[in-house]
């Protein structure tokens, strides 16, 4: 029942759990102790130290737990562990043997013990040393027993070995997707570098090609190609929009004109107002429009993500104003929640170099 109780797993921590509790529980032992060998870092170290309780609760085996949970020790140590561990010999000391740890067990206790170190060897290689103790009276029937465990040490050495093959595999897949998972979040960030790299060169080259727009500005109807360069710059850099206008405003800041391709003024009357700027008020913009002027006196952009009923606009639009120094840089389209955080922060880039 342990055999199959052991082999019907693989993980560690459930075998050695097996094999500590039920040898003991089965009175095969009075206690066991069970430490790992790790060859490949050339240790020892104990992981399981069992000691059965009599029905009277009093532990029959009280000093023969000769180590502590979690001690390690390196395979050229000179105690009884790592001795054995490196010959893959049973050990069998009396106890007076003074290569025991005196931190745990005094002479007085050792006087009159037996104690005995196992290997469980699998194909030539030591995978643990199990440490257990009897009263010296006691040795030949321990010995005896040991000799009819065996069978069942080779199969505790198989089925350790599985499961430190295992346990080992599981680390190096997961030690695999951890340097899985830092390469592909290296290769996001890596692509997200480039790409902040290549919209930003975009960005400059469209700022650079308005500059030389505006600075190309001869005649105040010059603006309206101005507009259709921002707009057509605008839609290159991903952001997208059915109409595009610039509100210029007059030198008093009482009143605009809407400048866009579907509106462009042909009269010399508005030829003449753009070319000072110094016109007076003659139109109802600001009673239909009353955010334009105030955006622009405050220098703030103004997003409205769906246009509400009661205004000039069409319901439900999606209407960006960005402040330039005569005016506003006004962008919209037929969608709700269209100008993403990164469209916006583009249509400010390029009003930013909007002068004249």
């Amino acid at each position: 029942a342990i055999t199959q109780s052991m082999q019907s797993s693989l993980h560690l921590e459930h075998i050695l759990d097996v094999l500590a509790e039920q040898i003991v529980h089965a009175g095969i032992f009075r206690s066991l102790m069970v430490a790992l060998v790790d060859e490949a870092a050339q240790t020892a170290e104990v992981v399981r130290s069992v000691t059965r309780v009599g029905a009277d609760g009093v532990l029959m085996s009280p000093y023969v737990n000769v180590e502590s949970v979690g001690r390690r020790f390196g395979l050229a140590d000179d105690d009884l562990t790592a001795k054995t561990a490196r010959a893959g010999k049973m050990r069998v000391i009396e106890g007076t043997d003074e290569r025991f740890d005196t931190s745990h067990l005094t002479s007085k206790q050792r006087t009159g013990q037996v104690f005995y170190f196992v290997p469980v060897v699998r194909d030539g290689s030591v995978v643990a040393v199990l440490a257990t103790g009897s009263k010296s009276e006691d040795r030949e029937e321990m010995l005896y027993k040991l000799r009819v465990m065996q069978p069942l040490l080779d199969q505790v050495a198989i089925a350790l070995d599985h499961a430190q093959l295992h346990q080992s595999l599981q680390k190096k897949i997961v030690e695999i997707e951890r340097i899985n998972a830092n390469y592909h979040q290296e290769l996001t960030e890596r692509r997200r570098a480039e790409r902040a790299l290549k919209e930003e060169y975009q960005l400059r080259e469209a700022e650079t090609a308005l500059r030389v727009r505006v600075a190309s500005i001869d005649e105040p109807q010059d603006l309206f190609a101005l507009v259709e360069g921002i707009s057509r710059q605008l839609h290159q850099l991903g952001v997208t929009h059915e109409h595009c206008s610039l509100q210029v405003v007059n030198k008093s800041g009482d009143d605009f004109i809407s400048l866009s391709k579907e509106n462009a003024f042909h009269t010399s009357r508005t030829w003449s107002k753009l070319a000072d700027l110094s016109w007076d008020r003659d139109s109802g913009n600001m009673e239909d429009y009353p955010w334009i002027i105030e955006e622009w006196k405050k220098k703030e952009t103004r997003y409205e993500p769906s246009n509400p009923r009661g205004n000039r606009l069409p319901e439900g639009i999606s209407v960006l104003d960005v402040p330039f120094p005569h005016g506003t840089l006004a962008l919209s389209t037929n969608t709700v929640h269209a100008f993403s955080d990164r469209d916006i922060e583009i249509a400010e880039r390029l009003a930013g170099v909007i002068s004249f």
